[in-house]
């Protein structure tokens, strides 16, 4: 068989619907050159390098084959991921995601180019990449470049994604805007129509409103929302301007949109008991043993100060047996409190300055919260945590979320699979874990649920820890 009859078996299976690399190989007896045919090609490598800044594309969204012409023209952010495309592709076309999709860049889908996968298909183990992971701009370039889409396998709606314009994007743009098109696209489940078959279908086929598109997508798709603190600009921006991304700048800009006083002196005297306890010790000395630990009397008495200590079963005087206290100890130490000085633990300029106003010890575990000197990692545990417990305001903080926004971070598991609800408890300096110690605290009665209540004091301290009252960044 010749190169130009295995190139003429490609293109009659690409017409058949066959896509050869989900087949068997074929056993003996058929002709030279077939098996060479049917094994998997190796897709190419079409991505193209993200934008150093983002930008706004102007598109051409037609429906393949649809006489007259039924199209969109969208203005998209660069950066938007492959996602969120999706939903505004949904949006523009009046669908209602009952069915798979699928992007590619190249010659068309299934095979014929580099394909980006939606969650369902990437669980199936077909070869491509998820689509959450791509952005617009790696499909994109330059005026006149194509991008794919098919949704529903079975009707197979194909749209053609074509830039037209790359343009400034101006601050206040919205991510997604509908500017124009033609024609009510074919419902869902109508075995692919897309001419004179439309006129039984839809009232009035030549229906089309723009406005209808953009409430859709204000929906789809949130705005970018206010400027925020530089501390949460840069959290969203981890995120980057995925769904999650912009859904989670809103709620932030929300949060530090609704202000909340700060607790009186004496709400924060009665809140940080424990660590009043530790500074009023320290500054005479608290001695430490050759190894390292705090002594039998002094971890006795720290027990009955620190709130999570209180139920620990045990006799409480040895610190290496009583975790409660050694972790309360280390946080004061973290928080630059305390340090160890010949065999003792003392004041350490911050705290001696701390031990005689509440003020200043509030303002010390605000800033040290955020741990920024633990790894990423852990920082950014720190940072979704105080998230969730200063958006939970009177009422339960649910630390469930956390896993939820690290993945949204793409913070996974070592074989990428979501990361499971405890993997906060992995971090033990988290700040659920040291605010649990302020205040009243307790957790739900529902094991591994996540719901935890914390005090108010918490809570605001959880807002100043985020900086969410600081000047939003220019």
């Amino acid at each position: 068989m010749t190169r130009n009859s295995d190139e003429l078996l490609r293109q009659m299976l690409d017409q058949l619907g066959v896509d050869p690399r989900e087949g068997e190989v074929p056993g003996p007896g058929l002709p030279p050159g077939w098996p060479s045919v049917l094994e998997p090609r190796p897709q190419p490598e079409l991505r193209r390098p993200r934008r150093d800044e983002p930008c706004l594309y102007r598109v051409r969204v037609d429906l393949a084959e649809a006489k007259p012409p039924i199209w969109r023209r969208l203005d998209l952010r660069s950066d938007l991921s492959l996602d969120v495309v999706h939903s505004i592709l949904q949006a523009a076309f009046f669908w209602d995601d009952y069915h798979l999709h699928r992007f590619a860049i190249g010659d068309g889908v299934f095979g014929r180019g580099q394909e980006f996968l939606c969650p369902f298909d990437v669980d199936e183990g077909d070869g491509g990449i998820p689509e959450e992971d791509v952005r617009l701009d790696e499909t994109l370039a330059a005026p006149g470049d194509r991008l794919h889409y098919m949704y529903d396998y079975g009707d197979g709606w194909r749209l053609r994604i074509r830039l037209e314009k790359v343009l400034e994007l101006e601050p206040e743009a919205m991510p997604a805007v509908c500017l124009g098109g033609r024609r009510a696209a074919p419902p869902e489940d109508s075995r692919g129509a897309t001419d004179e078959e439309l006129a039984e279908l839809l009232d009035d086929p030549e229906e089309f409103d723009a406005d209808e598109v953009n409430a859709l997508l204000d929906d789809q798709v949130p705005e970018p929302g206010p400027r925020l603190p530089p501390m949460m600009e840069e959290l969203v921006d981890r995120v980057g301007f995925r769904l999650p991304g912009a859904r989670l700048r809103r709620r932030i800009g929300a949060l530090a949109a609704r202000p909340a006083p700060s607790p009186a002196r004496r709400e924060k005297e009665a809140a940080l008991v424990p660590h009043q306890w530790f500074l009023d010790r320290a500054a005479e000395g608290i001695p430490l043993t050759a190894a390292g630990w705090m002594a039998p009397d002094a971890v006795s008495a720290a027990a009955e100060v620190i709130p999570s200590a209180r139920e620990w079963i045990g006799k409480k005087n040895r610190e290496q047996g009583t975790i409660p206290v050694l972790h309360f100890r280390r946080m004061m130490q973290r928080f630059g409190l305390l340090h160890r000085h010949r065999g003792e633990l003392r004041l350490t300029q911050v705290g001696r300055a701390a031990q005689h106003d509440v003020e200043v010890l509030w303002d010390q575990l605000a800033s040290a919260l955020p741990l920024a000197d633990g790894d990423e990692f852990e920082h950014d545990v720190a940072r979704v945590e105080l998230l969730v417990i200063a958006d939970s305001g009177e009422s339960a903080a649910d630390l469930s979320e956390v896993p939820r926004l690290l993945e949204a971070m793409l913070w996974t598991g070592p074989d990428g699979e979501v990361l499971p609800p405890s993997v906060r408890h992995s971090v033990i300096h988290s700040p659920s874990h040291l605010l649990a110690e302020v205040g009243e605290h307790r957790r739900s009665r529902e094991a591994d649920s996540g719901v935890e209540f914390f005090d108010p004091a918490v809570v605001a301290l959880a807002r100043e820890a985020l900086h969410l009252d600081a000047p939003a960044a220019p």
